[in-house]
C-alpha cells in the first residue's frame, strides 16, 4: 500500500514558493524574449529535421531558440508532427569519423577520385589557361575540389544535440543520407529499437527496463530485448513482453569502455 504524504503548512508554503518562482521566470522569459528574430543570419547547408507531438511543443520552441542563439549558422529546419504526445527527435548530417558515430573529419574517396578524373582536370585547365601562374592555379583548383570532399569541422555539437534527443546522426561524407533519415522518420509513433552511444563493455553491464502503467518490469536478454548491430552502431531492439506500447517509458543503463 502506498504511503500517504503528510501535507503540512511548510509543505504548502514551499510548493507555493516554487510555483510562484516558475510563473515569475515564465513572465520574464516572455518579456525579454525577442518578438521578432532577425533574418540577417548566415544560413548553413545543414537540414535539421525535427519530430514533435503535442507535449513536445514547448520543448521544441526551446530547442529552436537555443539553435538560433548558439549555433554559428542557422540550419534549414523541417518540423514533422503526427499530433501525438511524442518528444522531439533530431537528425544531424555532420562530419563523423568514417565507419563510426564519433565526431571527426571524414573522407569521401569517391569524391576525391572525381576531383582527379579527366573531366575535373579539364575544367581546371579551362579555368587556368589564361593565368600567368598556370601551375599554381592548377594546384589551387585541384586543392579546392578536394577540400569540399571531406568534412570541414568535426560535428561534435550537432552530434550531442542529436543524441540528447535519441535522434539519428549521418555522415556528411556519405553519398546518400536517406537511410539514416528514414530511420529517424520511424520514430513517429512507437520506436522498436533504441540506439546506444557505444557498445556495452559486456552484456551483463546492460540493463533494460520498461515502465508500464506505473509498474516497472525488467527486460531479459533474448526474450525481452536483443542487442543488434545497425549501420549507426549498436541498438537495443525490444521484443516479447517488452515491446513498447503507448505511454510506456523505457530505461536503458549500461557501462562502456569508451
Amino acid at each position: 500500500m502506498a504511503k500517504k504524504k503528510n501535507i503540512t503548512i511548510s509543505y504548502i508554503l514551499i510548493y507555493k514558493l516554487y510555483t510562484g518562482m516558475g510563473y515569475v521566470c515564465k513572465f520574464f522569459f516572455k518579456i525579454f524574449s525577442p518578438k521578432k528574430l532577425s533574418a540577417e543570419r548566415e544560413v548553413s547547408d545543414l537540414n535539421l529535421l525535427l519530430f514533435s507531438g503535442i507535449k513536445g511543443g514547448t520543448m521544441l520552441k526551446a530547442v529552436l531558440m537555443s539553435v538560433y542563439n548558439t549555433w554559428e549558422r542557422v540550419p534549414h529546419v523541417t518540423i514533422c508532427t503526427d499530433g501525438t504526445p511524442k518528444e522531439v527527435e533530431v537528425g544531424s548530417v555532420v562530419s563523423l569519423q568514417n565507419g563510426t558515430q564519433d565526431p571527426g573529419l571524414c573522407a569521401n574517396p569517391a569524391c576525391d577520385a572525381a576531383c582527379d578524373a579527366p573531366a575535373a582536370v579539364s575544367a581546371c585547365d579551362a579555368r587556368c589557361k589564361t593565368s600567368p601562374t598556370f601551375d599554381i592555379c592548377m594546384a589551387d583548383c585541384a586543392s579546392g575540389c578536394h577540400t569540399f570532399c571531406g568534412g570541414q569541422v568535426a560535428g561534435r555539437r550537432y552530434l550531442d544535440l542529436a543524441f540528447a534527443f535519441t535522434g539519428i546522426a549521418a555522415n556528411v561524407c556519405s553519398d546518400d543520407a536517406s537511410p539514416a533519415m528514414s530511420r529517424l522518420s520511424a520514430v513517429v509513433g512507437i520506436p522498436k529499437q533504441i540506439l546506444l552511444r557505444a557498445p556495452p563493455s559486456s552484456p551483463e553491464m546492460l540493463v533494460v527496463r520498461v515502465e508500464r502503467g506505473g509498474q516497472r518490469q525488467e527486460c531479459a536478454p533474448g526474450s525481452g530485448y536483443q542487442l543488434v548491430n545497425t549501420d549507426d552502431g549498436p541498438a537495443v531492439q525490444f521484443a516479447g513482453p517488452c515491446l513498447l506500447q503507448p505511454d510506456d517509458i523505457w530505461d536503458l543503463r549500461y557501462l562502456t569502455e569508451k
